[in-house]
């Protein structure tokens, strides 16, 4: 599994720890289906640290 840890960081907000070579989108389409109406964010760790490096 692409899934590593699931962490409760509230009463109702969780985050998918997952590997390395994990795409969102992928996830996002496999549980998408079960969490209609359920508000969904992506952190992309290279993603955020490519924003940073640019914002300097």
């Amino acid at each position: 599994s692409d899934i590593y840890e699931v962490e409760s960081l509230g009463v109702y907000e969780y985050a998918l720890v997952c590997k390395r070579s994990t795409r969102a989108s992928g996830i996002l389409a496999a549980i998408g289906p079960a969490l209609r109406g359920v508000p969904i964010h992506l952190f992309i760790p290279n993603e955020v640290k490519a924003n940073l490096d640019g914002a300097t």
